[in-house]
């Protein structure tokens, strides 16, 4: 027999419902303890394509040879990547599908088309399922990230078969490589480019389904987000240590959300309240 969603659960599915996998310490001691979320550089991602840096080319006419061209691109690249690994940090989530609807049953095959339900993702980023998924408003995130710092940058993450940074878009002009202030120029061109720069990744990654906020700091006060009012679910994995309950408990608690635990039952993914000490299920409807 089905059993259909509570209510209290179709926020899990909703398009501003966001989600991020961690190990279980830094979660309970850290992110829902603290209530505050880590940004962090591009530089320390696991994408070539992103900690490496990038290379892009110019376009400058000098009929007597007078530009040194190949000095100033290398100065222009030094300086577009040092602000690119240095000043920018981004904090990155899995979202739900486009047009997302909440499924028919609990035990639907459906499920693991949403952003809590990614087996891959569990293992890789949450202890192999011993960690937590903590899901957030996506609107509410945004908005306490800019409260910190501007600009801030948002979207999805697109994919594409071939990663290039040669468009008629990405190319330096005398704007950027003989401009008064370079780090003015720097920024320009970053700006323009925040699509290749911040919001593309390797095809390998597309199952990640990845949403990012994306946040200039260059005042080093954008490394930590307050999250008290964008957290709207805890959820544990699989695996998650029975010892630790109560901690969740008492945190979903003290924020006022609700929690529960991601299952797995051949091969299908299942969400299942999470019950405290003597409490009632946190999923009552």
């Amino acid at each position: 027999m089905s059993i259909p969603f509570p209510e209290t659960l179709h926020a899990l599915f909703d398009e501003d419902t966001i989600f991020h996998y961690t190990r279980a310490s830094t979660a309970l001691e850290h992110i829902l303890h603290e209530r505050r979320l880590k940004l962090s550089f591009l530089k320390d991602t696991h994408d070539p394509w992103e900690y490496q840096g990038f290379v892009f080319g110019a376009r400058v006419w000098s009929s007597d040879g007078s530009l040194d061209l190949l000095e100033e691109l290398k100065k222009a690249q030094i300086k577009i990547n040092s602000i690119i690994r240095e000043r920018y940090r981004l904090v990155c989530l899995c979202s739900n599908p486009d047009g997302a609807e909440v499924p028919e049953s609990m035990d639907s095959r459906d499920l693991i088309r949403f952003g809590f339900a990614r087996s891959r993702m569990w293992s890789q980023y949450a202890e192999a399922h011993r960690g937590v998924c903590i899901a957030f408003s996506k609107s509410a995130l945004v908005t306490a990230t800019s409260k910190l710092t501007q600009p801030v940058y948002h979207g999805r993450v697109s994919y594409p078969d071939i990663l290039l940074m040669d468009s008629e878009e990405t190319t330096l002009g005398e704007d950027v490589l003989f401009a008064d202030d370079a780090e003015y120029g720097a920024e320009a061109w970053i700006a323009r480019n925040r699509g290749r720069i911040f919001f593309m990744k390797q095809r390998d990654y597309r199952d990640e389904n990845e949403f990012r906020v994306v946040a200039s700091d260059p005042d080093g006060c954008a490394e930590f987000v307050d999250v008290s009012g964008a957290i709207r679910y805890i959820l544990v994995g699989d695996r998650f240590h029975e010892a630790y309950r109560p901690v969740v408990h008492e945190k979903a608690r003290a924020l006022d959300v609700l929690c529960g635990q991601v299952t797995w039952h051949h091969g299908q993914a299942m969400v299942i309240p999470l019950f405290g000490s003597g409490e009632p299920a946190d999923f009552a409807t």
